[in-house]
Order: C-alpha cells, then sequence, then structure tokens
C-alpha cells in the first residue's frame, strides 16, 4: 500500500533583532554618563573658545539619534533621561521621590547664582537676553562689580559658594554657562532656559 509523503511546511526564519548597545559607541555611552553624574547637562551647542564660535557638541547628536536606548538604559540605573525642547539640552533626574541631598545642593546653587546674575544684569539696564550672548555676556568690568556687592556675597555664602569665581565655575562646568575670555562668561541655553523659568516663577 503506497502511502502520500507528508506535506512540507515551511518554516520562516527567525527575524534578527538589532542590539541598540551595537549602535552606540560605548565610549561615547560612558562620557555621556560621566556627564550626566557629575550634575552636568547636555547641551546641543558648545562653545570653541579658539574659534570664538558655537559648535554643535557631538554627544548631544548621539543622545538625540538613540534617545530610546538611553532613555531605557538610564531607566534600569534609577534615573529619568529628560529632554528640555526649550533650552535643547538633556539631563537625568533621580526617579524616587527623594532626591539625594547632593543633588538638591547643586540645584540650589545654580538656581541662586543664575538669579544674582539676572537680577545684577537687570539692574544694569541691559537686556537679559545679552547674557546669553557670546558677544555681550559678562565681561571683566561685570566680574569686579559682582565681586564688590557686598550683599550678593553674603547670598552666595550662604548656599556655600566662597566667591563669585567659584560661583562662576560652578554653572560653567556644569554646562550653565560658557567662558569666552578671562573673567568673561556668558549663559547657555540651558542656563537661558532655567533662568528664564525662574524669572517667570517669582514675578508670577
Amino acid at each position: 500500500m503506497q502511502t502520500e509523503a507528508p506535506e512540507t511546511v515551511q518554516v520562516a526564519a527567525p527575524v534578527a533583532t538589532v542590539n541598540p548597545f551595537d549602535l552606540v559607541s560605548a565610549q561615547h555611552s560612558t562620557l555621556i554618563y560621566r556627564q550626566f553624574v557629575q550634575g552636568k547637562v547636555m547641551t546641543k551647542l558648545l562653545y570653541n573658545d579658539i574659534k570664538a564660535q558655537m559648535i554643535e557638541n557631538p554627544l548631544f547628536t548621539v543622545l538625540f539619534n538613540h534617545q530610546a536606548h538611553f532613555e531605557h538604559l538610564y531607566r534600569h540605573l534609577g534615573y529619568e533621561l529628560c529632554f528640555h525642547q526649550k533650552g535643547d539640552f538633556y539631563y537625568v533626574r533621580e526617579l524616587r521621590e527623594d532626591s539625594s541631598e547632593e543633588a538638591d545642593d547643586n540645584a540650589l546653587k545654580v538656581q541662586t547664582t543664575l538669579l544674582l546674575l539676572g537680577r545684577y544684569y537687570t539692574g544694569s539696564g541691559r537686556d537679559l537676553n545679552l547674557l546669553c550672548d557670546p558677544h555681550f555676556g559678562l565681561n571683566d568690568a561685570d566680574h569686579k562689580a559682582l565681586n564688590e556687592n557686598e550683599e550678593f556675597k553674603a547670598i552666595l555664602k550662604a548656599v556655600r559658594l566662597d566667591s563669585w569665581d567659584k560661583a562662576l565655575d560652578f554653572i560653567t562646568v556644569r554646562n550653565f554657562a560658557f567662558k569666552s575670555g578671562e573673567n568673561c562668561y556668558f549663559l547657555s541655553q540651558a542656563g537661558k532656559a532655567f533662568l528664564f523659568r525662574l524669572v517667570e516663577e517669582y514675578e508670577g
């Protein structure tokens, strides 16, 4: 008795999945993580003091092109990756409700420094937008005037910033400001967005 051969069943080949970690350089990922854990924000633009002009930040581009990957990565590390659209910068914050004392202390120092700079700048009769322009910002005369303001120095000391040099270095290291020359600074887009939001809150 002749039996029919069983039908051949076509089995689809498994679909290859792409590991998102293969799409991101480990070196870039490490550099980005180090900046975030140091309390820095990742701005779209950086200031090149040699060329005296703003340039694209390659690490920002990596974050932007692989945002979903980094969002999942940092969530597993206990952070939320946040993008501030108006200021064109990324930052991370802890997912737990009670943020660390160090993070709160750093935020207070940044906030205090920016508010004092804004108060000084508007008090000198200048538009706050110029504080964020590399061709204007703060110059030697401003630096001297700030150092001579006893009220401002007392406020800085209250948040454990011993001098204006330390206060300006504090926000510059964290990319809220850029240094354009000796004793010359201007706010980054992140610093500008932060300052203008603070001004709105205090005026509102």
